[in-house]
């Protein structure tokens, strides 16, 4: 199965921006960081068929926040409260919800460890890209967020892969 990664840990070239909002600034990174934050920024380029959709919940706040899109010039997240979910969800453009042609897969690192892996995919799909790019850690299929309940997260790790041919991903 070939594929694609067009965003991750590795730097690959993306057609996606990440960023995060720490001690009031703003600061980039590629797919993966370790560092306490308060918001998140995804950004699409505007030519992309899909973008998408995340929201986070912050220390202090007794639910999530609205969701955000990657295609608009928006972030989720408040300055000076620790993000401790986050969730994301892809789309394409005419607003049809993706479960299987972009497969997000992102985790947190909360309390010196990784958490597992949760998706945007069906699980058959979330386990297919998994395996395919030898992803270390476990899947939580059944989770709807990343991060732990009451604990500030302290990094991120978000891959996006798009699924381009009949015969699987491109990479």
């Amino acid at each position: 199965m070939d594929q694609k990664i067009m965003s991750s840990a590795q730097g690959a070239v993306s057609n996606i921006q990440f960023s995060y909002l720490s001690n009031g600034g703003w600061k980039t990174f590629s797919g993966q960081t370790k560092n306490a934050m308060d918001g998140i920024k995804i950004q699409t380029s505007s030519n992309s068929p899909y973008y998408l959709q995340y929201r986070t919940w912050n220390q202090g706040k007794s639910g999530y926040y609205p969701y955000v899109k990657s295609n608009v010039n928006d972030y989720a997240g408040a300055s000076g409260r620790p993000i401790q979910q986050l969730q994301i969800q892809a789309y394409q453009r005419d607003g049809t919800k993706l479960t299987e042609r972009i497969v997000v897969m992102y985790r947190a690192y909360v309390d010196g460890e990784w958490l597992p892996w949760v998706s945007n995919a069906d699980p058959e799909w979330m386990r297919s890209v998994q395996n395919k790019y030898d992803l270390d850690g476990t899947l939580d299929p059944n989770a709807s967020y990343a991060g732990q309940s009451g604990a500030a997260i302290s990094g991120i790790e978000i891959r996006v892969y798009e699924r381009r041919t009949n015969r699987g991903f491109l990479r």
